[in-house]
């Protein structure tokens, strides 16, 4: 009996899935340029002519990642734009990351592979566009900051300096190998620099 076009599209999704989620682990371990097509057709269990009908090129697939850490960091800027509460948002979105961690759900990768395209020397419109996002979140941050240091429920001190080193504790967190050595600190631990507060 032939799959209905529910079931292909399903197929199709979940091999996508597959695909993504394989390259984003190779990219974030390996880098970008030392990843081979062949490598994520491997590390994905499947055949490099299955990944080329869903991706062209090593390029698109790394595109369509980078895409979606873009739409990652908007959506938490329009989220720190609106919060009617700075700590609680600060505190939800510190949660929402250490959860993340936990469960190994990609964030650590996603990190290390918008740190990567940072850094290329000519980069596309789709790298181009997350230096926008993540200027605008580190923005947002800052004028959470403000707000929440007009409410009295932030630590005196120059928002954007104190913006900056919450949210290098959390890059720094996603960048860091997990082994034996590594613990994650409380939602209090890291909401603590913003908060002043030493629970």
């Amino acid at each position: 009996m032939p799959r209905t076009e529910e079931q292909n599209q399903a197929l199709r999704a979940a091999t996508r899935e597959r695909v993504t989620r394989s390259a984003l682990r190779l990219f974030a371990s390996h880098g970008y340029a030392a990843t081979s097509v062949r490598d994520i057709a491997r590390e994905a269990g499947l055949s490099t002519g299955v990944l080329y009908r869903h991706y062209p090129t090593k390029e698109a697939l790394f595109a369509e990642l980078v895409t979606q850490g873009a739409t990652g960091l908007q959506h938490a800027a329009r989220a720190f734009d609106t919060a009617s509460s700075p700590e609680e948002a600060v505190r939800g979105f510190t949660e929402g990351v250490l959860a993340d961690l936990r469960s190994d759900a990609g964030f650590g990768e996603f990190f290390q592979l918008m740190t990567q395209a940072f850094t290329l020397p000519d980069p596309p419109d789709e790298v181009r566009e997350l230096i926008r996002q993540h200027i605008a979140l580190v923005g947002a941050i800052e004028g959470l900051v403000e707000r929440g240091q007009r409410a009295g429920c932030f630590r005196d001190g120059d928002p954007k300096e104190l913006a900056t080193c919450y949210f290098a504790a959390v890059g720094g967190l996603a960048a860091l190998p997990r082994n034996a050595a590594f613990t994650l600190p409380t939602t209090d631990v890291l909401v603590g620099f913003l908060t002043g507060d030493d629970r």
